[in-house]
């Protein structure tokens, strides 16, 4: 069902009428909403149809039936919803056109995609924005004490969403099972970014929130120096950073997975033996020197983007032991990446992490998973899981830290929390920024759908009120996510929105139901068959997207954006 507000101002659209605000106020809209492109797209072509009435070949309607692949709807990327409009149109449609096979052309042009540049065809206006450009009214943010500050010197703390672009990777058939009887990772980082991860629903959707940055992580792969594609991705984040600032929506650019270790991959990596287990940027001189190179590529390209917020250098990182450099070398490789963007880029933040955890030197005590007890470590390099900051000597630093406290409860839903201990946690932090030189602090943060939506509520107004508090920015995690039969529905989900994106696989249309018996049994194991019941079956169709339970979560968070500084 067509959900956008516009629909009745294009029901009664006559586009050669139009003013040129009103020419102007749709043809905005339509470029980040495709189901109206969608609508207009059709409702034009019947106008023009109807206007010429030209002479259908006896044959027309064979041609075009035959043409059409019997498939076609099972196979496209086209949302249930487009399909039900185009249904409820068919009548008029087919009334107009005389025919249905003009019908099932206006079919193919939508699905193909032919619509997404209609503004072109209602532009009355020559000086319309184009995405080569960046129009904005955003301003460089910079540093200023503990604050971010625009250049008018006005105080701004980031309130904004993580947008996580599947970084972390795809289960490629055959190639991942390969990959895992070899005993390495399986998950494969895209070298292109997929097609679901930001759509032009998700722009406008994103703009409706009211966040004013995201945080826009990706892997290494995109923007290495051996991806083909490497000009393209490129290209295609510059129209991404340009669509958010024509909304007045920073982009802040988050490398979460660089090459090496890092912590997508670290669920495998962490319990092998130190020997063996895949080095990180601090460790390898190759991947330190890959990490450098890249940064230097990006901010070549992005330095003079205004509605860049600035470099997220590297996520959740870890500290090598203190015979391979430890802390030191951590913060020596840190520095060097800063002065090589500042030797290129002075207008951007620098977010600088904590690091995440640390391996454990000979003669020391961990944590074992497996075993579930302490054990001295004997040269195994066993994870401590411990947080820090370390300062560098680059100036226009912001210093990030992520906070999922307590972890057990966040993440898994077990106990409770503390509002005095959370907010003790923040402070160690912003006092640790504030006797290094006054720096500003950054923190991501999320809580799972394993804990009740009440409980959610409680612990973000909580963790809300800290942040307000002590004037520190925040980013939630997260926007997005892909969803499943093979996928948790509870434990780890984080996200205000949920894609059904591997559904043609998993689905079967006739009878409607899961497509096997052992997907139909990871479904309910991961309690997806649930949620799919609940949110994403709809009359024997599929939403593809939903927002859960999540709604009231979203509430909070649009809450906590619109409270100044």
């Amino acid at each position: 069902m067509m959900k956008c507000s516009y629909i009745d101002e294009l029901i009664n659209c006559d586009v050669d009428s139009l003013s040129n605000e009103e020419s102007e106020k749709i043809k905005e809209h339509i470029k980040t909403c495709r189901d109206c492109r969608n609508f207009l797209g059709a409702l034009m072509i019947s106008k023009n149809y109807i206007a010429k009435e030209p002479k259908i070949d006896k044959y027309f309607y064979t041609k075009v039936i035959n043409a059409v692949d019997s498939d076609r709807y099972k196979k496209s990327k086209v949302s249930f919803r487009v399909l039900g409009l185009l249904e409820r149109l068919k009548p008029a449609l087919k009334a107009s056109f005389g025919t249905l096979a003009v019908f099932v052309s206006v079919i193919l042009l939508i699905t193909s995609g032919v619509f997404d540049n209609l503004g072109n065809l209602i532009d009355k206006n020559k000086n319309k924005i184009s995405y080569s450009d960046e129009h904005t009214n955003l301003t460089f943010l910079q540093t200023k004490g503990q604050n971010i500050v625009t250049e008018d010197g006005e105080i701004f703390n980031i309130r904004g969403i993580t947008l996580t672009n599947n970084f972390w990777g795809n289960w490629v058939n055959g190639e991942s099972e390969k990959l895992q009887s070899e005993g390495k990772e399986p998950i494969i980082r895209p070298l292109v970014q997929d097609e679901w991860v930001l759509t032009e629903d998700d722009f406008e959707r994103i703009k409706n929130m009211g966040c004013n940055t995201v945080l826009y992580d990706f892997n290494y792969q995109l923007f290495a120096e051996d991806n083909p594609n490497r000009e393209a991705n490129l290209e295609r984040l510059k129209q991404h950073i340009r669509r958010f600032s024509s909304m007045d929506i920073y982009t802040a650019i988050m490398l979460m997975a660089p090459p090496g270790l890092d912590s997508a991959n670290d669920i495998r990596e962490k319990y092998k033996h130190g020997s063996v287990r895949l080095k990180s940027v601090f460790e390898d001189d190759t991947y330190y020197e890959q990490w450098v190179n890249m940064w230097k590529y990006l901010a070549k390209e992005l330095k003079d983007f205004k509605g860049v917020a600035g470099y997220g250098i590297i996520n959740q990182p870890r500290t090598p032991t203190d015979s391979e450099g430890g802390v030191e070398v951590f913060r020596e490789r840190l520095n060097n990446v800063c002065k090589e963007i500042r030797k290129i880029d002075k207008k951007h933040i620098i977010f600088v992490p904590e690091y995440n955890s640390r391996e454990a030197n000979p003669g020391e005590s961990y944590f074992d998973d497996e075993t579930q007890s302490y054990i001295i470590d004997n040269g195994e390099q066993g994870i401590i899981w411990e947080r820090g900051l370390v300062k560098v000597d680059s100036s226009n630093v912001v210093y990030l830290f992520h906070f999922f406290e307590p972890y057990n409860f966040v993440n898994d839903g077990i106990g409770d929390f503390d509002a005095s201990t959370l907010e003790s946690q923040v402070k160690n932090r912003y006092e640790w920024a504030k006797n290094i030189g006054n720096a500003p602090l950054l923190t991501e943060y999320g809580i799972s759908r394993i804990n009740s939506v009440d409980k959610r509520l409680e612990w973000l107004e909580t963790v809300h009120d800290i942040f307000n508090k002590y004037g520190i920015s925040a980013s939630y995690f997260q926007y997005k996510t892909s969803v499943g039969a093979y996928i948790s529905m509870k434990t780890g989900f984080n996200a205000i929105y949920g894609e059904y994106t591997d559904w043609r696989n998993e689905i079967s249309l006739i009878p409607f139901g899961f497509a096997s018996e052992g997907i139909a049994s990871s479904a309910k194991e991961n309690l997806f068959s649930e949620a799919f019941e609940e949110y994403y079956r709809k009359n024997n169709t599929i939403e593809t997207i939903s927002i859960l339970d999540n709604q009231p979560v979203l509430e909070s968070l649009q809450k906590f954006w619109k409270q100044k500084p």
